[in-house]
């Protein structure tokens, strides 16, 4: 059935309602029933002129937010309204994932979907069109009657025209011409890629993938961790930590600790303050490089006078690492709340650029999950992490105080792992680092009178 009869408006409108793509000038060949009615049934509206009463009603092109300063696009990842759904001002229409955050995309006014000017997968630019809403209550045209149900007609400049096939299926369009068979393969097998290779050994052995795009947020940690390993001259020294002291604090004031302060004591703001603190104490270990060929040396460094710890969150899309600020300024309560607030906002996918912007170090705990060991990878541009894990009974050789004498004793053990640029800080003083941080662990009264 040939589409000359039809204006070129009425083409695309065609072609826009029954998802199909428009095909120019070309011959169609129609092989479902169903589409060849639709396509009778989209003529009579056009000579009605029903089809078009929408074009002069208001409507509004929503376009791709701000999504913070370093942003330039990301990918739309799913649209929450369907085609012609009623919208509410304000309501969440559409999500784009960035390579750091998920931003909800907000209806401007009250009205109708008209359009998708983009499909999930598709790569959008901030500031590009992405939706139409219509400000008038217009009833789609899919339920003014039932295309389906119109007979088909026997006209016989209808009929179709098979010399220059174009097939449309549910994965696109397929050209098939005379001089198809030309088209097929004629190399040998060593002439083709290792993936088309590896799809006919999955073929022959009945194996079967599951393939899907890679996030952005999954993309850009990809590219942060590897280009870290490519730039910084990383190293991870370890120790032991008799975790002790801390449990038994935990066990004695937890619950008194929570009837003051409204939330659970937990070990990460314990390992936050010794993170500070040893910071304050070998500041040259919050100092980090900064490239400018402005500069007469080329590289210059930065040592900050402040200390924002990175605490690493995980959640269903990724990686996230929230900042703590101003860790020397704020009590253990203090930092235990604001733990529990950006870990609870990384969860439901509400943290912000800001609160993930900076930090002096990162914290990581593998411990969760049943890690015993691990060799972290710093975040850039921050020249340390440390590396918290599960804690377990050893035996560990110790002094008795009333006897003098060695003897073996059950005690829970955590092992630390610290990882640091080499280029900023030499051995000596990762294993100072690292040791002040143990001392405070295991003597968390240290802590708690402010002693350095």
């Amino acid at each position: 059935m040939k589409l000359n009869f039809l204006s070129s408006a009425c083409k695309c409108t065609i072609t826009k309602i029954i998802n199909r793509p428009y095909c120019g000038k070309s011959t169609v060949t129609i092989f479902n029933t169903g589409f060849y009615n639709r396509v009778k049934y989209y003529r009579y509206l056009y000579g009605t002129k029903k089809l078009f009463s929408n074009l002069t009603n208001d409507k509004i092109i929503v376009k791709v937010p701000q999504m913070g300063d370093s942003i330039t696009e990301g990918t739309l990842n799913r649209w929450s309204k369907k085609l012609g759904e009623q919208v509410q001002k304000d309501d969440v229409v559409g999500i784009i994932d960035t390579d750091k955050i998920s931003v909800d995309i907000l209806a401007p006014n009250t009205g109708k979907i008209t359009q998708f000017l983009a499909n999930p997968g598709d790569i959008v630019a901030v500031g590009a069109s992405i939706l139409e809403i219509s400000l008038n209550d217009i009833e789609p045209v899919e339920k003014i009657s039932n295309p389906d149900n119109i007979k088909e007609s026997t006209n016989k400049e209808e009929i179709i025209d098979k010399k220059d096939d174009i097939f449309i299926t549910k994965e696109g369009i397929e050209y098939k011409t005379e001089t198809d068979s030309a088209l097929r393969p004629t190399g040998t097998v060593s002439q083709y890629s290792s993936d088309y290779l590896n799809d006919i050994d999955i073929k022959k052995h009945n194996r079967s993938e599951t393939r899907q795009p890679m996030s952005r947020m999954r993309q850009r940690i990809a590219e942060r961790l590897k280009g870290a390993q490519n730039v910084m001259a990383m190293l991870t020294t370890f120790t032991e930590c008799d975790m002790s002291n801390l449990l038994d604090l935990k066990s004695k004031y937890s619950t008194e600790f929570t009837k003051i302060h409204g939330i659970k004591f937990g070990m990460m703001s314990t390992f936050v303050k010794a993170c500070t603190v040893s910071l304050k104490k070998m500041p040259e270990v919050n100092t980090y490089i900064i490239e400018d060929p402005g500069e007469r040396q080329g590289i210059i460094l930065s040592t900050r006078d402040y200390v924002d710890i990175s605490v690493a969150v995980a959640t269903p899309n990724g990686l996230v690492v929230p900042v703590i600020r101003d860790c020397d300024k704020k009590e253990i309560w203090e930092i235990e709340k604001e733990l529990a607030i950006m870990a609870e906002k990384a969860r439901k996918g509400n943290i912000t650029l800001e609160d993930m912007s900076g930090g002096s170090m990162t914290i990581t705990n593998g411990g969760v999950f049943g890690s015993l060991f691990s060799t972290p990878i710093i975040n850039p541009p921050q020249s340390c992490i440390l590396g918290m894990h599960s804690i377990s009974d050893k035996p560990v050789a110790c002094t008795n105080p009333t006897s003098g004498k060695k003897e073996v004793v059950i005690k829970p053990i955590m092992y630390l792992a610290l990882t640091y640029d080499h280029r900023l800080i030499d051995g000596r003083e990762a294993v100072l680092f690292l040791k002040n941080i143990k001392q405070c662990i295991e003597k968390p009264e240290v802590l708690l009178l402010g002693l350095p």
